[in-house]
């Protein structure tokens, strides 16, 4: 038994007159060249925009031949994620160059409302349900090898949204079933107003707050003794 990290995302919701055409111009030019469209870019603009499902969902994915990481981008979403996470502060390092495309170009008019960081990580080969290896309490009818759980906890910490999902099993991933207990926390920052003067340098203090929110509450989740299974 093992846990690692299947997924982190880094996102953030923007307003900006600048194109989104020329954004992705701007990602061209440092490498990013595998521009994918992914459903919503062909959804009409007066739908997308007047539903915030989809309003934020991006409208392209941009990788590049030399990365792990990917780019997501839509007319209010600039996020990046990676399936191949190491640390938090690599993954910071790594990633600066690609939201500063964002912050610094000729977005004078950007602000930002919200910032979100998502953790998906999977246990594999076990269902924590069975037995006492998590902090939650469910009924024992549902605690066998075979049931399907899924189970979600919304609260607010230090003035961040977290939202909390365990699900077992995880439906597919790539098209692969993967046996194995997810844990899906997602922390954000709801309603700020960062502005393009100061929005680098509160955009990583909030990302920094983000992330050691989502490590203390998926520590919580687990007893220490699965903790210590799987070397946490």
């Amino acid at each position: 038994m093992s846990n690692f990290i299947v997924q982190v995302v880094l996102d953030v919701w923007y307003e900006s007159s600048y194109p989104t055409v020329a954004l992705l111009g701007d990602i061209y030019k440092i490498g990013y060249t595998n521009i994918a469209e992914t459903p919503f870019r062909n959804m009409p603009p007066e739908i997308r925009n007047s539903n915030p499902d989809f309003k934020y969902q991006p409208m392209y994915e941009i990788s590049s031949p030399n990365s792990h990481y990917k780019i997501n981008v839509g007319d209010n979403i600039f996020g990046i994620s990676t399936s191949a996470y190491t640390s938090w502060n690599t993954f910071i390092s790594e990633t600066k160059a690609m939201f500063n495309i964002l912050f610094t170009n000729q977005n004078s008019d950007l602000k930002v409302s919200r910032i979100g960081l998502r953790y998906l990580d999977m246990i594999d080969n076990k269902n924590i349900f069975n037995g006492e290896h998590i902090k939650l309490k469910i009924s024992n009818e549902s605690k066998n090898e075979s049931d399907s759980i899924n189970m979600r906890f919304d609260t607010t910490i230090d003035s961040c949204k977290v939202t909390e999902a365990i699900i077992y099993p995880f439906p597919r991933i790539d098209n692969k079933e993967i046996i194995g207990t997810f844990i899906d926390i997602i922390t954000s920052k709801e309603n700020v107003e960062l502005f393009n003067e100061n929005i680098k340098e509160e955009f990583y203090s909030i990302a920094d707050k983000l992330h050691e929110i989502q490590k203390n509450q998926f520590k919580k989740i687990l007893t220490d003794e699965l903790r210590r299974q799987i070397n946490l």
